[in-house]
C-alpha cells in the first residue's frame, strides 16, 4: 500500500477489498465520493481517467455527480469509438434520471440531449430498432421540442428505415 493523491493506492484488488469490507456503508460512499473527486481533478491531463471518475461516483451516494460523469463518460466513449461503453454509460444515465423523477430530484443534465446521443450512438453500432425507439418515443412524448429538433429526429428515423432496406 502506497499513498496517492491524499488517498491511497492497493498493489492488489484483494487488499482493497479486504480495507473496504471493514469499513461502513457510509465510510465507504465518503471513500468512493473522495477518489471519484480524486480522479476527476486529473482529467485535465488525461481524459480516460473520466472512467474512473465515472465508476467510483456510482459507488457514491451522489447521484448527481453520478448522472453528469456518466454523461461525460458516455459522450467520452462516442468519441473514442467505443460504442459498447457508450452504450452502457448512456443506459446507465437515463436510468439514473428515472431515478430523479420518482425521488423528486431535479435532473442535472437535458434529458432530451442525452436521448438524441444515445439514439445516435445506438445507430453507430447498427442497434437500429432500439434507435428508432428512443426517436419515435421523443417525438411521441415531447410537446416542446423545436421544429429543426422535430425535423432532425424523422430525418434520423428516415435514415433508419432506409438502412433497413
Amino acid at each position: 500500500v502506497r499513498q496517492l493523491y491524499g488517498g491511497f493506492s492497493f498493489s492488489h484488488d484483494k487488499v482493497k477489498d479486504a480495507i473496504l469490507s471493514y469499513m461502513s456503508k457510509e465510510d465507504r460512499y465518503f471513500y468512493n465520493e473522495k477518489l471519484a473527486k480524486i480522479y476527476e481533478s486529473m482529467i485535465p491531463n488525461n481524459n480516460a481517467y473520466l472512467f474512473n471518475s465515472t465508476e467510483y461516483y456510482l459507488k457514491s451516494k451522489n447521484l448527481e455527480k453520478s448522472i453528469e460523469s456518466c454523461f461525460k463518460a458516455a459522450k467520452y466513449a462516442v468519441q473514442r469509438a467505443a460504442f459498447d461503453a457508450a452504450i452502457h454509460y448512456f443506459k446507465l444515465t437515463l436510468l439514473m434520471v428515472n431515478s430523479c423523477s420518482k425521488l423528486q430530484l431535479s435532473v442535472p443534465v437535458d434529458v432530451t440531449k442525452v436521448k438524441i446521443a444515445f439514439g445516435n450512438v445506438l445507430m453507430q453500432a447498427t442497434k437500429n430498432q432500439e434507435a428508432f425507439n428512443i426517436f419515435q418515443s421523443l417525438l411521441n412524448e415531447s410537446t416542446q421540442l423545436s421544429v429543426t429538433v422535430k425535423l432532425e429526429l424523422k430525418y434520423k428515423i428516415g435514415s433508419i428505415f432506409f438502412n433497413k432496406g
